[in-house]
């Protein structure tokens, strides 16, 4: 199974981005995360964290949060993630997504530190942890799976619905 293009990909993750917290708050992944993940396989490191860089500023301008914090958390975890793809091969389904909740962990190990430098009231404990790794795999890894699945699908249905044309007399 090849990767779906990563246009594709971005464009799920906007709409997602625009409509899943109201339709579930409670379900908040890192949106942008199988985005910038798929472009581990697309393009070179300077690039993916250029890419990481706007898609941090774009997460920056449409949050109420510490202006500049999900642009240098989303570069820092990309640049510490990259390394993984030559791990795990794109052609395996569930690679990309495994990816992703890696790098949604780094993203959320690498925001202890960052916010205990620009807000000095925050107080992290070990649980902290735990409850990341859980988030990574309940949420971030179901998320990942689900978009890149979904082209899939649709692609897979589009080329049974030709085949079935194909087969039909008119």
């Amino acid at each position: 199974m090849s990767p779906p293009p990563a246009l594709l990909i971005l464009l799920l993750c906007f709409l997602s981005f625009l409509f899943l917290p109201q339709y579930l708050p409670e379900f908040l992944p890192l949106f942008f995360t199988p985005y910038i993940v798929r472009l581990f396989w697309g393009i070179s490191k300077k690039q993916v964290l250029i890419w990481a860089f706007f898609v941090g500023l774009f997460c920056d301008i449409s949050s109420s949060y510490i202006f500049g914090i999900h642009t240098l958390l989303y570069v820092s975890s990309a640049a510490c993630t990259y390394g993984l793809k030559r791990f795990f091969l794109k052609d395996k389904f569930f690679s990309l997504p495994l990816v992703s909740a890696i790098f949604s962990f780094v993203f959320s190990s690498l925001a202890y530190p960052s916010l205990a430098i620009f807000t000095h009231r925050y107080c992290w404990d070990a649980s902290l942890i735990l409850l990341d790794i859980r988030h990574a795999i309940l949420i971030d890894f179901p998320y990942s799976t689900l978009i890149y699945l979904l082209p899939f699908l649709i692609s897979l249905g589009s080329c049974k619905i030709k085949k079935l044309r194909g087969l039909s007399c008119y």
